[in-house]
């Protein structure tokens, strides 16, 4: 489940790292950019609402695999396409897609550490994991960007 949070957080470091060099590509000014990259966040935060009521109807196990599948199609599409208002829809349909681990992972720290001293210890390698990613997605980026391009990004 930790990896499960830092490969969804990737990405969330991932723009902002090769930001010059995107917005470039991509023809995009500061506005546009800034936008590009606050929108996953309403994904997410509209996922989160709909997200309780799909998880009462399906089981996590298969709500989880087909989230992290979305969110690999629409990382892999926003590398296919340079036309702004497509690429603003891929990354909030990414960020709804991720909200779903978000939710879930917290919920699943509770439920199923042995005890407390695991619970807290469980939900604090949780919150670590998204910030780790969020690391890896810089890091890559830069590496990415040094040395091949920044779509290889996307494809991690």
């Amino acid at each position: 489940m930790f990896a499960v949070s830092l490969f969804a957080n990737i990405d969330h470091g991932t723009l902002p790292a090769g930001s010059v060099v995107i917005a470039d590509d991509l023809g995009m000014n500061n506005a546009q950019y800034g936008l590009l990259g606050s929108v996953v966040f309403a994904g997410i935060a509209l996922g989160s609402i709909f997200g309780v009521k799909i998880f009462n109807m399906m089981h996590p196990k298969y709500i989880l695999i087909g989230a992290l599948i979305i969110a690999g199609v629409f990382s892999w599409a926003f590398t296919q396409t340079k036309v702004f208002e497509l690429l603003v829809l891929i990354r909030f349909m990414s960020g709804f897609s991720q909200s779903f681990v978000s939710i879930f992972l917290p919920v699943w720290a509770d439920r199923y550490a042995p005890s407390e001293g695991a619970k807290q210890c469980w939900l604090s390698g949780i919150l670590m994991s998204s910030t780790v990613g969020v690391l890896f997605g810089y890091v890559i980026t830069a590496a990415f960007i040094t040395h091949l391009n920044w779509h290889w990004s996307f494809y991690f």
